[in-house]
């Protein structure tokens, strides 16, 4: 799907990403939490995300978040402000398992490389503390500062 390799792309750079997940339902504003690492797996048709939130902070979003809820994604570099946002369904959640522990020490790898002169460890997650959150994928749009910003770049075709 155009626009998906781009991310994909984005994902795989070696750079810090600094990552929100947002959730809301029935009118109310959304609420969002940071997310640590975010990584794509292709499946029934459907292109699928698992985003990585600690639990204590799943506990909180959880409560805007029914089957099939929206959700969205905010991924930004750390070096050069490249954003992207993806918005989808709620597709359930679950223990991390190795390849998502893998993407997570991935990510935390890129931050200390990056940042590393900061006062306390930029991302002080363990994978034990994380859940995956599952997005079902509906829409991309470049978030990057700019003219393009807010434009849609991608979005998956309501008869899949």
């Amino acid at each position: 799907m155009p626009g998906l390799t781009e991310l994909s792309r984005f994902l795989e750079r070696d750079v810090p990403k600094f990552i929100h997940l947002a959730a809301g339902r029935g009118g109310r504003a959304p609420f969002s939490c940071r997310a640590y690492a975010c990584r794509p797996e292709a499946g029934q048709g459907r292109e699928h995300y698992w985003i990585y939130v600690r639990e204590s902070q799943w506990a909180r979003v959880q409560e805007h978040v029914k089957e099939e809820a929206q959700m969205a994604v905010l991924l930004t570099s750390g070096v050069d402000n490249e954003s992207y946002q993806i918005k989808g369904t709620y597709a359930g959640v679950r223990a991390l398992n190795p390849e998502d522990q893998a993407c997570l020490k991935r990510e935390q790898h890129r931050i200390r490389a990056a940042l590393p002169d900061m006062f306390a460890p930029p991302i002080g997650v363990e994978a034990s503390e994380c859940l995956a959150v599952g997005l079902a994928f509906e829409s991309l749009y470049v978030q990057t500062p700019g003219p393009q910003a807010g434009a849609a770049i991608a979005e998956r075709s309501r008869s899949s």
